[in-house]
């Protein structure tokens, strides 16, 4: 069982990195524009080409003056729910043990956040 738990918070690391690399690049390529406009405001105009990426020693929030929870915008809210939605009712379709599922899914968004 210990193996078990350990496996899922690695399998969960590397499912949150993939997928997060996945949803960032889907935001580059403009395929869905609402998200792709929201997500350049951090390219663009925060941390933007031949700007300081580090301007001080505070990170700047991108999501400042806009919706946001925990400094994570709607841009990425919204794929971000989908996928763990989908994740989840995998899961219970392959019959996955709701302990795992609930550890899976707290490591990957925390995994994500960080």
């Amino acid at each position: 069982m210990v193996l078990n738990i350990i496996l899922t918070i690695i399998s969960a690391c590397f499912v949150a990195e993939f997928l997060g690399y996945f949803i960032h690049m889907l935001f580059h390529s403009h395929k869905i524009k609402f998200l792709s406009r929201a997500h350049m405001i951090h390219h663009l105009h925060i941390y933007g080409p031949k700007m300081h990426q580090r301007p001080s020693s505070k990170y700047i929030n991108s999501t400042q003056g806009r919706a946001a929870l925990g400094q994570i915008g709607p841009e990425w809210l919204a794929p971000i729910s989908v996928v763990t939605g989908v994740i989840l009712l995998i899961s219970w379709l392959v019959g996955v043990p709701i302990l795992y599922q609930s550890i899976f899914i707290p490591v990957a968004l925390g995994w994500g956040y960080l």
